[in-house]
């Protein structure tokens, strides 16, 4: 018995009785193409009985769509020289970067910012490959434990194994992926001619690896599973969880007067010397850092990592260099961005409440055209208190509204 939509299409067929070769071609030509359209996502349509007949959409497309269970929220950033001679921090975020079987394959959403010092390039680097040798490490852990023993279904099954591992081996499994990709970036970065970076040729007397210079970066990496938050940092950059109007640090300063970082950094040799702040060895002003070739005995690169479970009470994730934090601290950081998150309408719809005609709906399509989200205000106004209170330094803020209120921001870059 011929299939329902053979015998459908037959029906349609004002002159089904004639069995003439032409006709013959004209069913084959309308089963081959039937195939094809259904291959390539588009509409299952019939073709036309004749000439004078138009196309019969008779399905839905065949793309299967699921929801997504953890989509990714809006976020505003600002990165700006401030009273710096030079611009050395980096901002990068990823929606849906990876989808890892450790997570269930669920998209992941990737924020980070970097603070270069001596020069750009570490900095560069980081914002350009960080993302990418962690997906690389996330997606190796159980693939690699699934395939180990030669199962061709390893993928599956170690989607499996997630649900049935308790809390700190699925912690522990993570946070090792991180710690790799950090390791990774560094032994990488400091063999990584900077030629290709911007301002640089090949053939300049700067082209050469980056660990005959003193260049290095701090690295602050939040990660947002659907369930989790996890938060990787090496340097003096931070992020801070506004909980339920409270702020919580989700990682602590690598800075070298810490009485633990103050033992590790005699017991290797090294020395303090206050100068513009307390450095090691009169360089750097923190005790961990991706890069510092010449100081890599005791600028560890090794990250702090931190997993906090998401709360319905969450507000915002703050990112931010310590051009910020150096002047300002955690809870008026919060107090700042709730405020600006919490304010009514978000700013791109403001300027329809007033007259068109008028100054002031000028001004505010303005601001619409700067500060799309009340996310990108936020970000605006705690750079602004920064300055305000002296910061000397590059200032990168990324505020990521954990609520989903508005819609997607771009990165803002003066």
């Amino acid at each position: 018995m011929a299939p329902p939509a053979e015998i459908f299409l037959h029906s349609l067929d004002d002159n089904s009785e004639d069995e003439s070769p032409e006709k013959c071609r004209l069913r084959r030509r309308r089963r081959i193409e039937k195939r094809r359209l259904k291959f390539r996502g588009a509409y299952h349509l019939f073709p036309p009985t004749s000439p004078g007949h138009s196309y019969m959409p008779l399905l839905q497309p065949s793309l299967v769509r699921y929801p997504v269970e953890n989509p990714m929220p809006v976020f505003g950033s600002i990165s700006i020289r401030g009273l710096s001679r030079s611009m050395d921090d980096e901002i990068l975020v990823k929606p849906d970067f990876c989808r890892p079987d450790i997570v269930g394959r669920k998209p992941l959403h990737f924020f980070a910012v970097f603070d270069g010092h001596g020069g750009p390039q570490m900095s560069t680097f980081c914002r350009n490959t960080m993302h990418l040798f962690l997906a690389e490490e996330l997606t190796r852990v159980w693939n690699t434990e699934g395939s180990a023993s030669g199962d061709m279904c390893g993928s599956y099954n170690s989607v499996q194994q997630n649900h049935e591992l308790d809390e700190d081996e699925w912690e522990e499994s993570l946070k090792s992926a991180v710690r790799k990709s950090f390791l990774k970036m560094d032994q990488v970065g400091l063999h990584t001619s900077p030629h290709d970076q911007t301002g640089y040729e090949f053939g300049s007397p700067q082209d050469q690896p980056m660990d005959l210079a003193f260049v290095g970066s701090t690295a602050v990496v939040a990660i947002l599973t659907a369930g989790h938050i996890v938060v990787a940092n090496r340097g003096g950059s931070r992020a801070v969880l506004c909980r339920a109007g409270r702020a919580i640090p989700l990682c602590l300063d690598h800075k070298p007067k810490m009485s633990d970082e103050l033992e590790r950094i005699n017991a290797e040799g090294g020395q303090l010397v206050h100068k513009n702040g307390v450095r090691v060895c009169g360089i750097l002003n923190m005790s961990h850092s991706v890069g510092e070739g010449s100081l890599k005995s005791i600028a560890i690169s090794q990250p702090e990592i931190s997993i906090t479970e998401r709360d319905p009470q969450d507000e915002c994730l703050i990112l931010a260099t310590h051009g910020l934090w150096d002047v300002l601290s955690d809870d008026i950081a919060c107090k700042v961005a709730c405020t600006c998150l919490g304010d009514g309408t978000p700013a791109s719809s403001t300027s329809a409440l007033r007259d068109t005609n008028s100054r002031s709906a000028i001004k505010d399509d303005r601001l619409a055209t700067l500060f799309p989200s009340q996310s990108a205000l936020a970000a605006a106004i705690l750079c602004r208190l920064a300055l305000a209170r002296g910061s000397h330094d590059n200032i990168s803020i990324v505020v990521v509204d954990l609520k989903r209120r508005g819609r997607e921001d771009k990165i803002l870059r003066r």
